[in-house]
């Protein structure tokens, strides 16, 4: 019964031992209940983006007309998201697709901390993230980022350290990219290298004007008088228009259009 069981499913078979996999490699370095939940819980929300099976080995004996239309197909939320996917040389942006790795972010989740090393960048399917700065020993409001943006992008390309801290307003979605996977990329496209360079040096144009700004007071938080809002510069007045409950209990996230309770908040800048 088994044989046929798994003959008729063979996604959730390989999928099944991944998971037994982990959970005696968890079993075996004696890890908390809490990691081990975490973990199976980020590999059941993977495997719903991606495919369990090896799906390089497949694509590499396709032509490439085929390959970009698989890509594209397996990838399409991605794809109408990001907007780097209009920014970028199309096959450039098609290789990266097959790298992006997804993951799910809690509120009050810290992604990454300022001045850490840029090892990844990351790209945002779902919620709101807040990038601060210290200044002062304050917590400095700098920039937003929603559906469709990118953050570090800059960094990773450069080999710079990620220019702020960024932190979830609510529960999303990314899909994160390592440094190895961007640059084998550029290597195949080296004609896409200054689209990318580009791209990145507009993002360090915004943050120095973002920091060489004044800050004031605001809900709260010290922020910018100029902030970058996804991928462009925006007024502290502009953003607290259009997003005046952005640091209040509720907050309505537009990504989801409806109203939630939010109890995020700022983690001290040493915490990472």
């Amino acid at each position: 019964v088994s044989v046929i069981l798994e003959t008729f499913d063979p996604c959730g078979t390989a999928k099944r031992e991944r998971l037994e996999e982990m959970m005696r490699y968890a079993h075996e370095k004696q890890l908390t209940v809490d990691l081990q939940r975490r973990m199976r819980r980020h590999v059941n929300y993977t495997f719903t983006l991606v495919t369990v099976f090896k799906e390089k080995s497949v694509m590499q004996f396709l032509p490439d007309h085929v390959r970009w239309k698989l890509i594209f197909f397996t990838r399409h939320r991605a794809f109408h998201s990001l907007t780097i996917s209009r920014k970028l040389d199309v096959r450039l942006v098609m290789t990266l697709a097959q790298a992006l790795r997804p993951a799910q972010i809690a509120a009050n989740d810290v992604v990454v901390y300022h001045n850490d090393v840029a090892e990844d960048c990351y790209f945002v399917l779902k919620g709101t993230f807040l990038a601060t700065r210290v200044e002062k020993s304050h917590p400095t409001l700098v920039g937003v980022y929603r559906v469709g943006s990118d953050f570090e992008l800059d960094a990773v390309t450069n080999c710079k350290p990620v220019t702020a801290t960024y932190t979830a307003v609510t529960s999303g979605e990314v899909m994160w990219l390592t440094q190895k996977e961007l640059w084998k990329a550029v290597g195949q496209h080296p004609s896409s290298a200054e689209g990318l360079k580009d791209l990145c040096a507009n993002n360090e144009r915004m943050m120095a004007e973002v920091g060489a700004s004044n800050s004031t007071k605001w809900n709260e938080l010290q922020a910018k008088e100029v902030l970058i809002l996804c991928d462009r510069l925006v007024s502290l007045r502009e953003l607290a228009e259009n997003m005046p409950d952005l640091l209040t209990g509720n907050y309505t996230d537009a990504d989801k259009k409806e109203s939630m309770l939010t109890t995020w908040r700022l983690k001290p800048a040493d915490s990472g």
